[in-house]
Formats: C-alpha cells, structure tokens, sequence
C-alpha cells in the first residue's frame, strides 16, 4: 500500500489532476446546457412572413410530434408518405427565402434521412435524448479525455530519469518489476473511473432532461447515421460506444505510459504521445483507399467517437464486426504496450549490469 501511494503521488502534480477534472466536468456541464439551449428549431412566426427560432422544451416537443408520425417500421410506403409530407411543407414556406427555408426544414434532418436507407427495414421513431448522449459525448468528450489523460500519465516513468533517481527506485529486479506492475494497474484503474463516471453522468443528465423514449429505435433514426449499414438500436449503440471507448481508453493509457519510458524528456513524451494517438485522424483515405481508410477507423482515437465509426460501415458486413474489431486492436495495443514496457526495464537491466563490469 506504502508503495502504491508512492506511485499515484508521482503523477502530475495534485492541482493539475484536479483541475483538469474540473475543466472535463465543467466542459460537460456546458456542452450540455448549451446544447439544450441552442436554437436549432424554426417554425413561421405569428403571420406567416418569416420564421422565428425555439429552443429547449419547445423545440424538443416540436421534433417530438414531427418525427412520431413517422413511427415504426419504416417500409416504402413510408417512404412516399415522408416525400409528401416534406413536400408539403416546402410548399408552405414557398414565399420565405433560401436560406430561410433551410433553417426552417432543419428539424426535419431525422426524417429525411430516411429516404437514404436503401429499402432496409429500420425501426425509426423519436430518440432525442439518446441522440443528443451520443452525439455530445462522442464528438466532445474523446478529445478532452485523450488530452487529460496526457497531462496526468506522462510523467508516469520518465520523472526517475529527469530527477536522476531512476538508479535507485530500480535498483532491484523485484523493486523494477513491483513498480511497474502497480503503476501500470494505477493508470488503467484511474483510466477506468475517469471514463465510466463521465460516461455516466452524462447518460444521467441527458437521459432526466430527454426522458429514455427511443432505446429500441434503429440508429438510422438519428440523421448522421441515416446511411450507416449497421442494424443496432440506439440503446445497443450507446452499450458499444461505452465497450469500445473504455478499451480504447486503457490502449491510449498504455501508449503514453510507453512514451514516458522510452522518452528522453518531459517534452518528447508529451509531443509523441500527442502524435501517436491523433496522428490517424489527420489522414483521410476514403477517396483514395476507402479499405485502408476502414482498417485506421479501428484505432482507438476512432474508437473514442463512435459516430466517425458508423456513419458507413460497408466494409465489415453490416455486423458488429466493427465494434469486436475495434476492440481486438485496442486490446492489441494494450499487450503490445505492455511488452514493450517489459522489454525497456529488461534493457535497462541488462544496461546497468555492463555499466557495473
């Protein structure tokens, strides 16, 4: 216990630790609120000669009626009653202009996506809490985690070299393999608790504003997905989205642990952890080679924003092949960090032994 206590007060100083969980609870609060208040809804004012902007409530219960008509299994039948429907409502704005029109029709997204299905029988219906869950924590949360976990990991190993004590607190076989073996549990069991209470929280938060209507719903039920190939529910989705994104959260626990052993300063380590996990994100092959494309959407900073992953998924089958290969390639990553690790304190050993003769 004395030497785990040791380990977790080698982490980033206190107040940084800290303040980085405020700024992650209070990015969250704000994503939230500003969400929930966001004027994204538009109807025609009191005469008819322009539109007027709701939010919250209001603008909840307006999607809420719209998309409902719609309920259900959604055939080609459907289909020509939803081309009506949105045709009818053009019609009515005839008179306003473009851009105008535009706004006005935006809070038709869900149902118009549905035209894009491709004779796939889907369940659709109102999902607006879950919609919002999974949207705000996926798009916000996966970038504020990955720099958080940056800040309080990276001085995991190399702290000994910079304070020139590494002699020391590995002077043993038995201290460097204990040492590891607890930081290694310390930084995936904080990990843990970091991911699942804000995944949580923001489940709770969003779930007592919205209400839980929706779970069973097909995913192309929220308009970013209408053209995905997969068959999960939107509940099943949110399920995956927490699977993945905690495996995804220990691999990249892992990659930075790597890069504060091998790395020669405080600076290299932050930078090639950086690097490492976002570099993916910066290359797009999908024009190009849409299979390689698929095969770097399996690495965790994918893995993190669930949208990036199902918006089309082609290439996997329509199956939850995606999600389990996903999770194979983050748990690879794990291992394979975890063997490099070994393989640096067993060089190490076996520097400071010729160092000796």
């Amino acid at each position: 216990m004395n030497m785990f206590m040791y380990e977790i007060k080698k982490l980033s100083p206190r107040k940084i630790v800290l303040v980085g969980v405020l700024i992650l609870f209070l990015g969250m609060i704000y994503n939230f609120f500003s969400s929930y208040l966001y004027y994204d809804t538009y109807i025609l004012n009191g005469d008819n000669s322009g539109i007027e902007a709701l939010n919250g409530k209001a603008a909840n219960e307006i999607r809420k009626q719209a998309e409902n008509q719609f309920k259900g299994k959604v055939n080609e039948q459907t289909i020509i009653r939803i081309e009506q429907f949105l045709e009818k409502e053009k019609q009515s704005i005839g008179h306003l202009s473009e851009d105008q029109k535009e706004l006005y029709m935006m809070k038709y997204s869900n149902i118009s996506g549905l035209k894009n299905i491709n004779n796939r029988e889907i369940i659709f219906g109102y999902c607006r809490g879950w919609q919002k869950f999974i949207i705000n924590f996926s798009n916000t949360f996966s970038i504020f985690i990955i720099i958080y976990l940056i800040v309080i990991f990276y001085k995991i190993f190399i702290c000994e070299k910079e304070n020139k004590i590494a002699e020391i607190v590995y002077s043993t076989k038995m201290a460097r393999k204990k040492s590891v073996l607890i930081r290694i549990f310390m930084v995936n069991t904080i990990s843990l608790i970091i991911y699942c209470a804000f995944y949580v929280i923001n489940f709770l938060m969003y779930m007592t504003l919205y209400g839980f209507e929706g779970a069973k719903v097909s995913i192309q039920s929220i308009g970013v997905f209408a053209s995905s190939e997969s068959f999960f529910s939107v509940g099943e989705l949110a399920i995956v989205m927490f699977v993945e994104g905690m495996l995804a959260t220990w691999a990249i626990s892992m990659i930075i642990c790597v890069c504060s052993c091998y790395g020669k300063n405080t600076f290299s380590v932050l930078f090639s952890s950086l690097i490492i996990i976002i570099a993916p994100i910066f290359f797009d092959f999908t024009d190009i080679l849409p299979p390689f494309q698929k095969v770097l959407e399996l690495l965790p900073i994918y893995s993190l924003n669930i949208i990036s992953q199902y918006k089309t998924t082609g290439l996997y089958h329509n199956s939850i092949l995606l999600s389990i290969l996903s999770g194979i390639v983050s748990i690879l990553i794990i291992l394979f960090s975890f063997l490099c690790i070994k393989q640096y304190f067993k060089h190490y050993s076996l520097q400071k032994n010729y160092a000796r003769k």
